[in-house]
């Protein structure tokens, strides 16, 4: 259970209250069981000296039913419950009463009386001149407690019931102060701060109050107001932060294809003559090289094929430098898909499991189908280098349909891209294997933009990647009035 500040205020006062409360209890208590022993013993001293001034001719002369008399007066009293009456030898001359009563306070007094003449001539003589007195007796007085126990019990609980009524009172208004000016300001207080903390900058705490809440709550409400300022001018910064950083983008991946353009010009034709020559002369040493000898034909086989990568190389850097120019009819994707695979080397999925889910009810869509075979292929190439080192390679290829859009998706159970590289894996050049040279994807991401469509990558290392790209199926109309010759 929360334990809040104004329960631990409550609590704090109550017991306050309640400590002072029983030590003025103990201390009245204390102070009314002394008054009431010290009023017993002034009762007891008068008591005693009227029955010794009373009972000293009695005692004298032995006599009974005088001292009986004045025994039964004195029992009348208050609180007293036996007296007892002695000679000087100590003979009981008069009893009457409890002598054993319990809870009981005993009182005694010398009866005396002054010596007779003839002992005050002795006096005389014997040169002693102060005054003389005789004792004849005593008498012992028993004053019962029981009384003052009783008055003094009634007193204890007369000063809890009216503690307990103070304690009550004065916790029922302290928790009606702190109720209405402590818990419910500081309640307004947690909700105008959970309010602010989740981002509602416009809510204002109301405490109708001048005291060191209400300024609390009119320092949070201004805090408010200055964050809100803040955030509105941040958001602007931000939002001119984010433009700057895609024109940027955008200026960096223009320079990049200028710089690729630049380059395949210069060197395009240079390449491709000594390329041509090469490959003829090794066609010709395939020719004249014995079947035998098999280290000679596996070295021409490898430099053939790096002729291929570096022609492939020369038109990649010409596909991604040149204008995009469509050459626009209608077609069936699932077509494209299937002719896109006839275009590989023969042998280039023999150890790749591949399963295709073409759809049948794919509409019919306007579309350059040389560049969206070309995309198909790049995208396969892509996923079986990916899978080049992984125990299990499965490819998969699919068509579907998708609100205004055809989606051909390739999968593949290669070791994937990571989340760093995942916003680079479109832009020129950028490559995390030693085959390819970074432009494959790049061209692939040209053509479907230049398609009006998206590609989307989703990957996660070591499960795998998959590729989805999203084509408009449009009217001729609409795609001869978008795209006759489109330049990106």
């Amino acid at each position: 259970m929360k334990f809040g500040v104004a329960k631990k205020i409550i609590l704090l006062f109550v017991f306050s209250v309640t400590i002072l409360s029983v030590s003025l209890g103990y201390y009245f208590v204390k102070h009314h069981r002394m008054a009431a022993l010290s009023d017993l013993d002034e009762r007891a001293k008068i008591l005693c000296s009227s029955v010794v001034s009373a009972s000293d001719y009695p005692v004298i002369i032995k006599d009974r039913k005088m001292l009986s008399k004045i025994v039964k007066g004195a029992l009348k009293q208050k609180d007293v419950v036996f007296i007892k009456i002695v000679d000087s030898q100590n003979n009981v001359l008069y009893q009457d009463g409890e002598d054993a009563a319990k809870n009981a306070k005993f009182y005694s007094s010398p009866i005396v009386v002054e010596r007779s003449e003839f002992d005050k001539n002795e006096e005389l003589i014997l040169g002693s001149s102060e005054r003389g007195f005789e004792k004849i007796g005593e008498i012992y007085l028993t004053f019962s407690l029981e009384g003052l126990r009783k008055d003094l019990n009634f007193k204890i609980k007369t000063t809890a019931l009216i503690t307990v009524i103070a304690i009550a009172v004065t916790s029922l208004f302290i928790f009606l102060f702190v109720r209405f000016f402590v818990d419910k300001p500081i309640k307004e207080l947690v909700v105008g701060t959970k309010k602010i903390g989740s981002g509602d900058l416009s809510y204002k705490i109301r405490i109708n109050s001048t005291d060191e809440i209400g300024e609390l709550a009119e320092s949070f409400n201004k805090m408010a107001g200055n964050l809100d300022r803040v955030t509105v001018s941040r958001d602007a910064l931000n939002k001119e932060i984010e433009e700057r950083k895609k024109t940027e983008e955008q200026l960096i991946k223009t320079e990049r294809i200028a710089a690729v353009a630049q380059i395949a010009a210069e060197t395009a034709h240079e390449i491709r003559n000594p390329l041509g020559v090469i490959k003829t002369g090794l066609y010709y040493m395939g020719m004249i090289t014995p079947r035998e000898n098999t280290a000679m034909r596996q070295s021409i086989d490898r430099m053939g094929d790096a002729v291929v990568r570096s022609s492939d190389f020369i038109d990649d850097l010409l596909n991604i430098s040149k204008p995009m120019e469509l050459a626009v009819g209608m077609l069936d994707l699932n077509d494209v898909v299937k002719e896109a695979i006839k275009e590989l080397p023969f042998d280039f999925l023999s150890d790749v499991e591949v399963s295709k889910e073409l759809s049948k009810d794919m509409p019919p869509m306007v579309g350059d189908s040389r560049r969206l075979k070309q995309v198909v292929v790049n995208l396969i190439k892509n996923a079986v280098t990916a899978m080049r080192e992984s125990s299990v390679k499965k490819l998969k290829l699919k068509t579907e349909t998708n609100g205004e859009f055809v989606v051909f998706s390739v999968s593949d159970t290669g070791k994937g891209v990571s989340k760093e590289d995942i916003p680079k894996i479109f832009e020129p050049f950028f490559t995390k294997t030693e085959i390819g040279h970074g432009l494959g994807l790049t061209i692939c991401s040209r053509f479907v933009e230049a398609h009006r469509g998206k590609i989307e990558i989703q990957s996660e290392v070591g499960i795998g990647t998959t590729f989805t790209v999203k084509l408009p199926f449009e009217s001729r109309q609409m795609m001869a009035d978008t795209f006759g010759v489109v330049a990106m």
